[in-house]
């Protein structure tokens, strides 16, 4: 993991699950298996610097971030929806935190809409095994966060 990230990564997403959620990650103890409703959410940025921003983890976790960020859903139905909300405004915010260090003021930078989509075994394991992840243990969901960067050319 580049030294900036390995600094910046666990300090940020800290910061975004405690303030947001009133979650406190810690380092999982024991493997990162592949939840039931597995979902990858993705942010890309490109300009003086180009990456992306990852977050594996469960339709659980993210059901119960939008329940801690925003209370009960009174419509069980919406629990999906707002669950798969959340998991991208954490990594809305969770990016913004990391990009302000990683990135240089004065150049140009735009970051993409976050998307979700269901992790297959292959996509989980790309990142909750790369040893560039911090994978983690959220409130008893395990919850894999990766940053890739490089500088543009």
């Amino acid at each position: 993991m580049p030294e900036l990230i390995e600094t910046i990564l666990p300090e940020a997403t800290a910061e975004t699950f405690e303030l947001m959620a009133f979650v406190t990650p810690l380092p999982l103890d024991g493997p990162a298996t592949m939840p039931a409703e597995a979902l990858i959410v993705t942010l890309r940025f490109s300009g003086t610097s180009t990456g992306t921003v990852q977050i594996a983890t469960s339709a659980a976790f993210g059901r119960m971030l939008a329940d801690n960020m925003l209370g009960p859903a009174e419509d069980p139905a919406a629990d999906a929806k707002r669950g798969v909300d959340a998991l991208k405004e954490a990594l809305n915010v969770l990016s913004g935190t990391l990009l302000r260090h990683l990135c240089k003021p004065s150049g140009n930078l735009e970051m993409s809409l976050p998307e979700c989509a269901p992790a297959t075994p292959e996509s989980w394991a790309d990142i909750a095994d790369d040893e560039c992840a911090l994978v983690l243990d959220a409130d008893g969901h395990v919850l894999a966060v990766r940053a890739r960067y490089k500088e543009a050319a």
